[in-house]
């Protein structure tokens, strides 16, 4: 099996996972359970930052040649 068609799989399963979470959020019983979790506006922004910077680092050890 081809590189490509490895990525072009797992661009399909990644895009059937999206459609089954985005499908499951439609439930009435799944929308009432997202309104009771608790939220914390600086845990997202520390949890934001925290994953930004692993993306940087993440690209400055591996960079991607076609972004060049």
């Amino acid at each position: 099996m081809s590189e490509l068609a490895i990525a072009r799989f797992l661009v399909a399963v990644l895009a059937l996972a999206l459609l089954a979470c985005g499908g499951s959020l439609l439930h009435p019983a799944s929308a009432r359970l997202l309104g009771k979790l608790p939220r914390a506006y600086a845990v997202g922004v520390v949890l934001s930052a925290i994953c930004w910077i692993w993306v940087m680092a993440q690209l400055l050890l591996f960079p991607i040649d076609f972004l060049a």
